[in-house]
């Protein structure tokens, strides 16, 4: 699949859910087991590890089993996750890079725009948001 991306000039992936495994009956939905939890670029043989493909995959912010969802998140978790995150990224020298999992569809009353205002607002009192132009310079 790494290569298929790489071939369309698909670099950035957002899908990983580090440490996330679901099934539903025998089917299987999500299996990001053993993924990083910060940036890395994307193996060509397991797109759970790092290594050298031109893909880099920029998971869904995670701690203790919680994840960046907007949704699925009330602020006290969204805080918790994001204060995590924040002492993870000093530890690492601020080099720690996670993306946000929401729908725009679930965004259509004013008191859910209320509510996704507060939780990046919320967000930004802990990181910074980055365009994918300078998600490549500071990949680069």
């Amino acid at each position: 699949m790494v290569k298929i991306l790489e071939d369309n000039k698909i670099y950035f992936d957002f899908s990983c859910e580090p440490g996330r495994f679901l099934k539903e009956g025998d089917n299987l939905v999500s299996d990001w087991r053993g993924a990083p939890e910060s940036h890395y670029r994307m193996s060509y043989n397991n797109r759970c590890k790092p290594g050298d493909s031109r893909v880099w995959e920029i998971p869904v912010g995670t701690s203790k089993g919680k994840y960046l969802y907007f949704e699925k998140s009330n602020m006290a978790e969204l805080e918790k996750i994001t204060l995590d995150l924040k002492e993870r990224s000093v530890e690492n020298r601020g080099d720690l890079v996670v993306s946000v999992l929401s729908h725009t569809y679930e965004y259509e009353s004013p008191e859910t725009i209320r509510g996704i205002e507060e939780k990046l607002l919320l967000l930004k009192k802990y990181g910074t948001f980055i365009n994918l132009n300078e998600l490549e310079k500071f990949l680069s």
